[in-house]
């Protein structure tokens, strides 16, 4: 399994703080274009719940167009269920082209949960964490203001380099 480094180290102590304490609806945005990294979190979230009985729903789109409806995956009855969502897309559209399909995905996914922040914080027993990339932040933000401002962290993550020797658990795209 990657490492996540310092920062990333640091980063799962803050999200397991969250999950450790915090006994209602929290929020989250992990930024990194690493899905190793995202998945060795995901995993140590998954892991960390399942040790005190809980569980964590994945939400991880293969297509902007998933990425796009996943409002009422958020709010359905499993979710709900769950202590904790993980919603992550780190993929990037091409540099330079016009038609950016994951940039306006997570643009239109955070301004539908904005609009329903309050059935968000009402409905959901745990953390929300959406994972997507760093150059999206300024995006998100601006998407929605007020999740902005009721997030509980909001963590950057450079990614690691690993060693030659390490075997490939995931590509990194």
């Amino acid at each position: 399994m990657a490492l996540l480094g310092p920062e990333g180290e640091d980063a799962w102590g803050r999200l397991r703080l969250h999950a450790d304490v915090t006994k209602e609806f929290w929020l989250a945005f992990v930024f990194t274009s690493s899905q190793l990294q995202a998945r060795q979190l995901e995993e140590r979230m998954a892991e960390l719940l399942a040790s005190r009985g809980r569980r964590q729903r994945v939400l991880v789109p293969s297509t902007a167009e998933e990425l796009h409806e996943l409002v009422p995956a958020i709010l359905d009855e499993e979710s709900q269920a769950a202590h904790c969502i993980w919603v992550e897309a780190v993929h990037l559209d091409p540099a330079g082209a016009e038609v950016k399909p994951w940039a306006e995905a997570w643009s239109w996914l955070i301004q539908r949960a904005n609009e329903r922040r309050e059935r968000l914080r009402r409905d959901l027993p745990g953390g929300l964490i959406f994972v997507a990339p760093p150059e999206l932040k300024g995006t998100l933000r601006e998407a929605g203001p007020d999740l902005w401002s009721i997030r509980a962290t909001s963590l950057d993550l450079a990614p690691v380099a690993r060693s030659p020797a390490a075997a490939p658990a995931l590509e990194e795209s």
